[in-house]
């Protein structure tokens, strides 16, 4: 008897297995997200009920939190989300009194300890690799366990100072392990991502200068003692930013970027005139150390176009040149006629360029130089293991008695807050990440995002002498994630490995 078609058994069967859901098995995962969002449905209806809009922002967040699980994704979302952090906080004093200590503040630097942790565990033999293959990256772990110890350093007052401290020194170098996640083309989206945000933050910081602050924004500058005039009750904006120093040092970043795409090809004028947009921003908010970082990484830009170590030197000596004699011409003039307003009545504009044109002679700069001399007098005959990482942050009248004390300066902060360890190390840093990314430059004079790299680095470490560049909570993770890149870019040529190999195996 012929057995049909019919009679055969099917080359496959569609059934639902009945064996229990196991924890890879995708209903698990719909199981749990449908819970989750069900919880946080009902958790958010409750504090809307209660009036906690404090609380129904912490909770949301802790659920965009849940998708930074993934390293490189996470480094999007704080990219995106840094920049507007003390927006949205503002936005909950329309319904909540102001808060010193808001738990909103703690959600990037809660999330990037958890992504660390999570590359430490699932990327360990990763960075295991790169960290021993690299001598900037061991510098910065050593960095890095100085300020561990300093957290409990007892001159600061409690371990929360210390704890609250770290939010600036050790968290945004965090970013160096997720740097070495990075691809090339990581970096560029990092990049244009700036840029987006460095056009809307500048928008609005000119929309708050010609229309006014919201009384919300002013509310919250005043408890903070943050509101700074200059002259003619004259408000000094901060856009989507704490501060005007935040908002200036990300201006300086979008807005080198913004040249260096521009210069780039140099034909595209829209992105020239986002630079200028960038630069008039920039110029009510009279901060001159962002001026200067800006021409100081345009400055690095052009001598690191040319193609060879020689053409590298030869235009760095013009430079040079160049720098010497303009300053050289301008303290030929006397510095009264722009500190005595006769040249302009725009107190911005007197107050940015006298400090510029004339730094050794006007009264902030000198002020830093003495309040620096100090910092070094007391660090070397008093306090030479540092006085705790929170000492020089808000931190310490936050949850002390002692008064935090202004240094105006990364890397004299690391004196007074770390002790005589912490200062050599750091110029150990700035040595190698100069000296890798100028190396990358060179071995490949065709890849314009090292170029980009390195002109952008030179003014995060000017701005680390004279700002809170690489310690700032919104652009100083920026700086320490491109050390962290740089470094991988510079132990994959040293090991043989093809960039593009080098990728595929991330991306995999």
């Amino acid at each position: 008897m012929s057995r049909t078609d019919s009679d055969q058994p099917p080359l496959y069967e569609l059934k639902a297995t009945t064996a229990g859901t196991g924890a890879l098995d995708p209903r698990t995962a719909l199981l749990m997200w449908g819970t989750g969002s069900i919880i946080v449905g009902l958790l958010i209806s409750f504090l809307l009920v209660q009036g906690n809009l404090r609380m129904v922002v912490l909770v949301l967040l802790s659920v965009l939190s849940v998708a930074c699980l993934s390293p490189r994704r996470g480094v999007y979302i704080l990219t995106i989300f840094l920049p507007f952090m003390y927006y949205i906080r503002r936005l909950v004093l329309n319904f909540q009194e102001y808060d010193a200590r808001d738990m909103i503040l703690l959600f990037p630097a809660v999330t990037a300890l958890l992504m660390f942790v999570g590359v430490i565990i699932f990327y360990g033999p990763l960075v295991y690799r790169y960290v021993s293959n690299s001598a900037l990256l061991k510098a910065c772990a050593l960095l890095l366990g100085v300020f561990a110890m300093q957290v409990f350093n007892p001159l600061q007052g409690t371990p929360v100072v210390g704890m609250a401290g770290a939010m600036y020194f050790v968290v945004p170098m965090l970013w160096v392990v997720f740097g070495l996640l990075m691809t090339r083309d990581d970096i560029r989206k990092v990049f244009k991502i700036i840029i987006v945000i460095g056009i809307i933050t500048a928008l609005y910081g000119l929309y708050q200068h010609f229309w006014g602050l919201t009384a919300v924004e002013i509310y919250e500058l005043k408890a903070k003692r943050f509101l700074k005039f200059l002259g003619d009750n004259k408000v000094r904006i901060m856009s989507t930013f704490a501060s005007l120093g935040d908002f200036s040092l990300y201006l300086f970043m979008a807005g080198f970027l913004t040249f260096a795409q521009f210069w780039r090809s140099k034909r595209n004028l829209f992105l020239l005139g986002l630079f200028v947009l960038n630069m008039y921003t920039m110029l009510w908010m009279a901060v001159r150390s962002s001026f200067l970082m800006v021409a100081f990484s345009i400055t690095i830009l052009f001598t690191i176009y040319g193609r060879s170590a020689n053409r590298v030197f030869v235009r760095g000596l013009v430079a040079m040149t160049a720098i010497i004699a303009i300053y050289a011409a301008l303290y030929t003039y006397d510095p009264k006629r722009m500190y005595d307003q006769q040249f302009s009545t725009n107190p911005y504009v007197v107050h940015t360029l006298s400090g510029i044109t004339h730094p050794t002679q006007e009264n902030s700069f000198r002020g830093r130089l003495e309040s620096w001399s100090s910092v070094l007098v007391t660090t070397f005959t008093q306090y030479p293991v540092g006085r705790g990482l929170g000492s020089t942050t808000p931190a310490a009248s936050k949850f002390s008695e002692i008064e935090s004390i202004n240094v105006d300066s990364y890397f004299f902060e690391l004196f007074y807050g770390s002790g005589l360890l912490a200062p050599p190390i750091f110029v150990f840093i700035v040595y190698r990440v100069l000296k890798d990314m100028l190396g990358l430059c060179l071995a490949e004079p065709d890849e314009y995002t090292h170029k980009m790299c390195l002109g952008l680095m030179a003014g995060f470490l000017l701005g680390s002498v004279f700002a809170l560049a690489m310690r700032d909570t919104i652009t100083g993770p920026v700086a320490w994630l491109l050390i962290g890149w740089t470094a991988r870019q510079q132990v994959d040529r040293k090991l043989g490995i093809p960039p593009t190999a080098a990728e595929a195996v991330e991306r995999a």
